[in-house]
């Protein structure tokens, strides 16, 4: 393995970098991850006195951790460069799911799309599990302002190449549609575009298979951490990521999505300038079901948010008709 983690036997993912393990036949390797970044230097403080906030009781920060939990309470500090303070928006949304309940989910998400039948059905769940895991949820805004040509569809066509089978289909029908309007003629365009994202920060280091991409929390009802109302026996991950971090990842995150959607519209982009604004941002802790299993010989995997129930991140095969 790439990180040292240790690992359930069998297992064919490492929960930590997200490195396929072994050899499965017919894999298909797993996106490229970014090389790691080590983390930042942190000030250090005297621990000898460090107490929770809420309650009292000392606190044992473990070495490179930036964000602990009161065993006797749960509530949270984070590390910041004026030391060690208190979480305000520590938040907690709790587990819905039933295992069977779970795995049906993932399963519905398998047989998604024309070019997928019946996969659900004929998989075989190898490794699972369910954890607490803490994200911090940064509200952002982005003013983006372009220029640029736009009217053949090509950017919609190499947007949609990207995204398997689905999302070369649909590149191809918005591309038609664009050549459509425009008569099939290109045209300057100079626009602005304003997004507005809640930002899903994983907030433990090297943790990438639990980084988001095209997926928000939006829960029905949050509720203020307490570990106590938490199912008992599943782990609480501890986290490693500071605010601030999290603050500049959002920013970083925000500006290239709005990018790579203003792309996805134009056939050449001449200019794009940002301004992104990010606001305080809660920490989150979401019951997230992992699941990896095989289908036809090769190994997937998927993770399910266990308070929405809406599968959060996974891979499936491109197509199966049989």
């Amino acid at each position: 393995m790439n990180c040292g983690t240790q690992l359930p036997d069998g297992s064919q993912f490492c929960i930590k970098c997200g490195a396929r393990l072994g050899s499965a036949a017919g894999g298909a390797p797993p996106p490229a991850q970014a090389p790691a970044q080590a983390a930042p230097a942190q000030p250090t403080f005297d621990t000898q006195e460090l107490k929770c906030k809420s309650c009292g009781a000392p606190l044992q920060p473990t070495a490179g951790m930036s964000i602990i939990n009161c065993e006797y309470c749960g509530t949270a500090v984070t590390l910041s460069g004026a030391g060690w303070k208190q979480v305000m928006k520590q938040l907690m949304v709790t587990n819905k799911l039933s295992y069977d309940q779970a795995l049906d989910v993932g399963k519905k998400w398998l047989d998604e799309g024309i070019l997928r039948r019946n996969v659900g059905a004929r998989t075989e769940v190898t490794n699972t599990y369910m954890k607490y895991v803490p994200y911090w949820v940064v509200p952002t805004a982005v003013d983006a302002a372009y220029s640029g040509t736009r009217g053949s569809g090509m950017g919609a066509m190499k947007a949609g190449a990207g995204k398997g089978v689905g999302g070369f289909l649909k590149g191809m029908a918005k591309a038609g549609l664009e050549r459509q309007m425009s008569g099939g003629k290109q045209h300057n365009v100079n626009d602005r575009k304003q997004k507005s994202f809640n930002v899903p920060v994983v907030a433990v280091r090297g943790l990438a298979l639990f980084e988001l991409e095209d997926y928000e929390f939006k829960p029905e009802s949050k509720a203020i951490f307490d570990k106590n109302k938490l199912d008992k026996g599943i782990e609480i991950m501890g986290g490693d990521i500071t605010e601030q971090e999290a603050l500049d990842r959002a920013k970083s995150f925000a500006s290239r999505k709005t990018e790579e959607e203003v792309r996805a519209t134009m056939d050449y982009v001449a200019s794009f300038q940002t301004n992104v604004v990010t606001h305080e941002g809660e920490l989150l802790y979401v019951p997230v079901w992992f699941f990896e299993y095989k289908f036809k010989e090769k190994t997937y995997f998927a993770l399910v948010d266990g308070a929405a129930a809406k599968v959060m991140k996974g891979q499936r095969p491109a197509i199966s008709l049989t």
